[in-house]
């Protein structure tokens, strides 16, 4: 049974990627995320929009997995769900 997820385009929240050996650690608004991911790729794309495509389009081939990249919202719920990225907790601020 698939975890049905809901995260807020303006909402914080803080994501491990776990697209590799060592999950990356993400935190911020969805378009910041993505914008932090397509920073440290590899190849880093032109802009989050293209990053995600080409994201989406790897996952597609290499795992069969669709991802929607109409929005870093849409794109970071499929992530979760098709268990490539989770949800990880937000560090707690200084007192």
């Amino acid at each position: 049974m698939t975890e049905q997820i809901e995260l807020m385009e303006h909402g914080t929240i803080a994501i491990e990627l776990l697209t590799d050996d060592r999950p990356e650690r993400f935190s911020g608004t969805p378009a910041e995320i993505v914008a932090a991911m397509n920073n440290t790729a590899f190849a880093p794309m032109a802009d989050a929009t293209a990053y995600m495509e080409r994201f989406a389009h790897y996952a597609q081939l290499v795992e069969g997995h669709a991802i929607r990249t109409g929005s870093a919202t849409l794109f970071l719920t499929d992530l979760i769900t098709r268990g490539l990225a989770r949800i990880s907790r937000l560090p707690v601020p200084d007192q």
